[in-house]
């Protein structure tokens, strides 16, 4: 200690005793969403813990990235990679306004650069970055609503900031801050427009009216620059499959994909070589971390057969995932609707852990409920279905509702880890808390290692 006394580590009260932890302590680590995905890496790092159980986790990082909702985080991935993106919108009078579409942070913003006169139908746009040289072109269909993209480079906001001498806290009230011919701001750019003839009718290399961009103001007239920088690949391409193929390289290191086959079927020697204890515990229709990235998981760990045909569905288990669509996730494009009075659509529950007690009718088959024994314990995966339209995780205990599943995952784990990751139960008294194993609990029944803080009126 800093006055030079010694005290011991996790003892909290300084009564000569360790209060978490010691040679004969017992680690469990579980953690959801990127906990879950953090989880999934130390499942084959950490041989001195006892069992692991990712929630809402997943596998194949750069996948989760291009398929995840999460505000944000598409921006700064999709967004990225697309952009700058040169976008045509029709005017009612005919005419067709042009846009450079670019990230700025955690959104995409649009930036208008001019209007011509006319759409002219199965006509080309050619975009061409002067600055690096490179050109990009593309058909005007006949209603004139295009889309391109087009590798640019920009200064960051922060950099912005710095070059026009904007406070860091922000552009001040009634203050124009801007760069002459903006120069430096981003890569010069010019914008071709031709007719279905291979005649030139529009030059664009310069900004029509005035545009103000995270606090920097070009003035009407003064040279068209990128408004950030991007990669600008084409969707669907080589190019953009090329980059995503090196970023997830990059991924690599963090990635559960890389650790999930060392759980159990090839454990790290050098740690020992022994399989861990893992309970996989993905959510039905998360489109956060999406489903899919954590069948993913499980897939790789070796829980999910690929080769041999489940006898309770007639095909593999890989295929009945798929045509059940558990890994699509998104009810708005399956077939499934539920049984209520408007007939919404509703996923598919695949492990129906609440043996049809919880009124919603969810479609199911004989329940999934995949368990592996290995020579450390069990191994599980585990698909909670707490909503017909899919959640990120499951929420808080309602055991007062008939076959609560966001108590049964709870408890699932919690029983997993109390027998140190040696069985896996599917008791629906897990869902109620009705179960011989929970203790009764009464928040106002005082036990010895608590103090009396009710208010007596005294």
């Amino acid at each position: 200690m800093e006055d030079g006394s010694e005290q011991l580590s996790c003892d909290w009260n300084n009564d000569g005793t360790i209060d978490l932890g010691g040679p004969d302590a017992e680690f469990f680590i579980l953690g959801g969403s990127l906990g879950g995905i953090n989880t999934g890496v130390a499942a084959a790092l950490m041989p001195e813990v006892k069992a692991f159980s990712p929630i809402a986790g997943g596998a194949s990082l750069f996948d989760i990235a291009l398929r995840t909702e999460i505000g944000g985080a598409v921006e700064a991935m999709h967004g990225r990679i697309l952009s700058p993106m040169f976008l045509g919108y029709p005017n009612e009078d005919g005419s067709l306004r042009l846009v450079q579409m670019v990230n700025s942070e955690r959104d995409m913003i649009e930036l208008d650069i001019a209007t011509i006169p006319e759409i002219p139908p199965l006509g080309k746009i050619v975009v061409e970055n002067i600055t690096n040289g490179e050109v990009r072109e593309g058909m005007i269909p006949e209603d004139g609503r295009f889309r391109l993209g087009l590798p640019c480079d920009a200064l960051t906001p922060s950099a912005k900031r710095k070059l026009v001498g904007m406070p860091a806290t922000g552009p001040s009230v009634g203050s124009v801050y801007e760069v002459e011919n903006n120069q430096g701001l981003g890569d010069l750019l010019s914008i071709k427009i031709y007719d279905q003839a291979g005649t030139l009718l529009h030059t664009v290399d310069t900004w029509e009216a005035e545009v103000v961009h995270e606090g920097v103001t070009m003035r009407a007239g003064s040279p068209l620059v990128a408004g950030s920088y991007g990669t600008g690949r084409i969707r669907g391409s080589s190019n953009l499959r090329r980059i995503v193929s090196i970023f997830g390289s990059v991924l690599e290191s963090g990635d559960p994909i890389g650790y999930a086959p060392r759980y159990f079927q090839r454990p790290i020697e050098v740690l020992g070589g022994k399989p861990t204890n893992i309970l996989m515990v993905p959510s039905i229709g998360d489109t956060i971390v999406p489903v899919s990235a954590g069948i993913t998981m499980a897939r790789a760990a070796g829980l999910i057969p690929q080769d041999e045909v489940d006898d309770r569905y007639g095909m593999t288990v890989d295929e009945w995932l798929v045509d059940r669509r558990v890994i699509q996730g998104i009810e708005e494009y399956g077939e499934y609707r539920c049984p209520d009075e408007n007939g919404d659509p509703c996923l598919f529950d695949a492990d129906d852990l609440d043996n049809g007690l919880d009124g919603t009718g969810a479609p199911s088959d004989e329940p999934l409920r995949l368990t592996l024994e290995t020579e450390a314990g069990v191994s599980a995966l585990r698909l909670p279905y707490t909503s017909t339209r899919g959640s990120h995780g499951f929420g808080f205990a309602q055991p007062s509702q008939p076959g609560d599943q966001n108590s049964l995952a709870l408890n699932q784990i919690a029983y997993y880890f109390m027998s140190g990751g040696q069985e896996m139960s599917d008791d629906i008294c897990m869902a109620d808390f009705s179960c011989d194993w929970i203790p009764e609990l009464d928040a106002n029944t005082q036990t010895d290692d608590t103090t009396d803080t009710s208010d007596t009126g005294e």
